[in-house]
């Protein structure tokens, strides 16, 4: 069924949807006539890929809409940040990953390599570097940087669920970083200190999950989906800030999905994901980012097939 409405040659407006029948390489309209009964107005062939579209135009719209959304949500100045998640989704031995991308967790650079036909490696590194501090004497303001350096190894394939198009990696890593944030507050909303300072060297450990595919979208492009599930351990040490600190410590899960459209060697990527504690904010002593989107490119080839690109 095709959602919306039909305009007519005379500017009226059919008060229900065509029908469209789709079968392998054709579509069939049938309008509703006075009577109830179905006529067939037009055939046409359409390549199945196509029928993808109206999908795709959600997906691509939908992160369009709420990237100024996760700005301001941003704006609170948590100390903890995820970035972006990396799901490369390797297929052979050779085939190397690139990604640079933009959002509300920062800007971020992403590589990702396979080693062998089921072993594989990536580095990750993220900053945050658009606030600027309020200069000495002036008002304070909201205030964020961060930055974070991880690698990663792990294990890749396809076949998953007995599906050949569906690939899987499983990774384990190790990241570093630094945070700093100044939070004003209104005493009005909140009693207490108007203005909140916090900063902190940290460490991370996370193991990552993620499976996928693509489908072909025309005769060159295609459209390639993944969902991804990070555990992480936050360790924040060297901690100052308004009070005395000692070592804060807090556990994760960070589910994303990534959608990205092009070539099979140049792609535009965009993804979504949630930070979700597994402690209450004062147990684990540091705020958090609940919610992060970004936009990027992605590029893709094999170091051992280059003459397949050029």
């Amino acid at each position: 069924m095709v959602a919306g409405e039909v305009v007519l040659r005379r500017g009226q407006m059919f008060p229900r949807a065509p029908r469209a029948a789709v079968g392998e390489d054709a579509c069939v309209l049938y309008f509703p006539s006075k009577g109830g009964k179905p006529i067939l107005t037009r055939a046409f062939r359409l390549p199945p890929s196509a029928m993808l579209l109206p999908h795709l135009y959600r997906l691509v719209a939908l992160p369009l809409v709420l990237l100024p959304a996760a700005f301001v949500l941003a704006a609170c100045a948590p100390l903890y940040a995820p970035n972006a998640v990396n799901a490369p989704l390797l297929a052979d031995g050779g085939e190397v990953q690139g990604a640079a991308r933009l959002g509300s967790n920062g800007a971020g650079a992403q590589v990702a390599a396979a080693l062998t036909d089921h072993v594989g490696a990536m580095a990750n590194a993220s900053t945050y570097p658009f606030d600027e501090r309020a200069p000495a004497g002036e008002p304070p303001s909201d205030f964020r940087r961060h930055r974070l350096v991880e690698g990663a190894l792990g294990y890749f394939g396809n076949g998953l669920f007995s599906k050949e198009r569906v690939r899987y990696a499983v990774w384990a890593g190790y990241g570093r970083g630094q945070a700093e944030v100044v939070s004003v507050i209104d005493p009005v909303l909140v009693p207490g200190p108007s203005v909140e300072t916090d900063e902190g060297r940290f460490e991370r450990f996370f193991v990552q999950v993620s499976a996928g595919g693509s489908r072909p979208l025309g005769e060159r492009l295609q459209v390639e989906s993944a969902m991804s599930l990070r555990a992480a351990r936050v360790r924040f040490r060297e901690s100052r800030g308004d009070a005395t600190r000692g070592d804060r410590r807090g556990h994760f899960l960070e589910p994303a999905v990534s959608v990205r459209v092009g070539s099979a060697h140049l792609q535009l990527e965009m993804q979504s994901g949630l930070s979700l504690p597994l402690q209450s904010a004062e147990a684990r002593g540091f705020g958090v980012e609940p919610f992060f989107l970004s936009m990027g490119v992605r590029v893709r080839f094999n170091a051992l097939r280059l003459g397949d690109v050029f």
